[in-house]
C-alpha cells in the first residue's frame, strides 16, 4: 500500500505570500492561528514543495514571537513522521 500525499501546495504557497506582507508580528500571529487549525493525519507525506513552504512559514513564527505555536506544530508534525519539523524544533530550542 503505498502513503498517501497531501498536497496543500496552494495554501503553503498563499500563505507564504502573506507572511511577507504587513508588519510582521500581527502576521506571525495570524498565521500561527491558521497553521494551528490545520489537521494532520498520524502519518502525513508532504510534497517537497509543501515541507520548504510549511518550514519556511515555521521558522517565520520562530522568528516573531510566535515560539509556543510553532513548538506545537513541530510537535505535531514530528508526530506525523515530518524530521523537517524536529530539526526545525532543535534548531530553535537550544
Amino acid at each position: 500500500m503505498g502513503k498517501k500525499q497531501y498536497h496543500h501546495h496552494d495554501l503553503f504557497d498563499r500563505l507564504v505570500i502573506l507572511m511577507k506582507v504587513g508588519a510582521p508580528g500581527d502576521t506571525a500571529k495570524y498565521l500561527a492561528e491558521i497553521l494551528e487549525a490545520m489537521t494532520f493525519p498520524d502519518h502525513v507525506h508532504l510534497m517537497d514543495d509543501d515541507q520548504e513552504n510549511l518550514s519556511t512559514l515555521i521558522q517565520f513564527l520562530y522568528d516573531h514571537q510566535q515560539s509556543p505555536s510553532a513548538n506545537t506544530l513541530c510537535n505535531r508534525l514530528s508526530k506525523a513522521g515530518q524530521s523537517f519539523a524536529q530539526e526545525l524544533y532543535l534548531k530553535n530550542n537550544k
